[in-house]
């Protein structure tokens, strides 16, 4: 559906998640600073969540009235699995480049770094970093604003508006690190679009990033491997899940 009737849902829609979102935003903020000192660790963590959860599930549960499977948030057999592989994959990748690193520099700090510093409260904080983005951006975004759109032109408008935060925090200079960043949303978004779902997508980002703060590998090393394994993982990746994506979303 295109045209008048169509812009005036989408822009309204996506009004309705940017008021909600700034609303969640000041009020979970005040409670931020208003609590900080008093709680655990983890209740940032939470406060986070809420703040990007409840506006999600405002607007599609209520404005849209969809059901929850339309942001990728499916209850599947196969779902736990696709987490895992996503946190099975990342880590393959990781620390393959961190193992060629250690090979090109001689030096095993890295993993000393990784034994030391790798905990599952660490895990818990990246897999809820990882989700909240997942749902807004691959979710909410891709999977049911930009639904209507053909695959490759919501894909690539996702990912530039995933971009645009990571941008902003490295200041536009950081080229390797944004190209990076435009590879995973490009990657995210089509495994969503295969598996119908944004689990594997939330496994994938919260064990990259545990690893990626973590260990310390060689910059160099990793501007060049990190993209270059995203870019190998879509031919792959569309060998195993691209005929499952077309019956997700025909479905």
């Amino acid at each position: 559906m295109y045209g008048p009737i169509y812009v005036r849902r989408y822009l309204l829609n996506l009004a309705w998640l940017a008021v909600m979102i700034g609303l969640a935003v000041g009020l979970f903020g005040t409670a931020a600073l208003l609590l900080a000192g008093r709680f655990f660790a983890a209740y940032g963590d939470l406060l986070f969540l809420a703040a990007v959860l409840l506006p999600v599930l405002v607007c599609l549960l209520g404005f849209e009235k969809k059901p929850l499977r339309a942001v990728g948030l499916t209850v599947r057999r196969c779902d736990p699995g696709y987490f895992f592989f996503g946190m099975l994959w990342a880590a393959i990748g990781f620390l393959g480049i961190l193992w060629v690193a250690s090979l090109l520099t001689g030096q095993n700090d890295a993993w000393i770094a990784l034994l030391q510093g790798a905990s599952i409260p660490r895990l818990a904080h990246y897999l809820i970093v990882g989700f909240c983005e997942e749902l807004l951006f691959r979710g909410y975004l891709f999977q049911n604003l930009f639904c209507e759109w053909p695959f490759w032109r919501r894909s690539l408008l996702s990912a530039a508006v995933y971009l645009l935060p990571h941008s902003l925090c490295a200041g536009g200079n950081d080229f390797p690190a944004l190209l990076f960043v435009c590879l995973f949303g490009l990657l995210a978004n089509y495994l969503t679009y295969c598996t119908g779902s944004i689990w594997m997508c939330i496994g994938f980002h919260g064990m990259w990033n545990l690893l990626a703060a973590t260990c310390f590998c060689c910059p160099e090393t990793l501007e060049i491997a990190a993209p270059l394994f995203l870019l190998l993982s879509f031919p792959l990746l569309r060998g195993l899940f691209h005929r499952r994506g077309r019956r997700a979303q025909a479905s």
